[in-house]
């Protein structure tokens, strides 16, 4: 449960493609550039991963997602949606 005035976000990663220990994604506060949530290469396995976020209202965030081998994500797609299930963004 977050608290009063910030929104609950879900970040769905979802292994659809090939070689997910590639594959990570990082969190930014856009203002002051600090790191918020993130995970590490090696961390998708076959299931879909989903993370559960509480973020300020009113602040703007940026979300980065990486590939170690540097080659995109395969196939594999991420989504960040509110927690009633609108999209705000998706990799397909």
């Amino acid at each position: 449960m977050c608290k009063i005035f910030d929104t609950q976000v879900v970040i769905e990663v979802n292994p659809l493609g090939s070689f997910q220990e590639e594959v990570l994604w990082e969190l930014y506060i856009v203002d002051n550039d600090s790191l918020v949530a993130s995970t590490t290469a090696g961390f998708l396995g076959i299931n879909i991963e989903r993370d559960t976020l509480c973020l300020s209202t009113g602040v703007s965030y940026r979300f980065e997602a990486y590939d170690t081998y540097g080659d995109s994500w395969n196939n594999n797609e991420y989504s960040i949606s509110y927690i009633d299930g609108f999209i705000v963004k998706s990799s397909s």
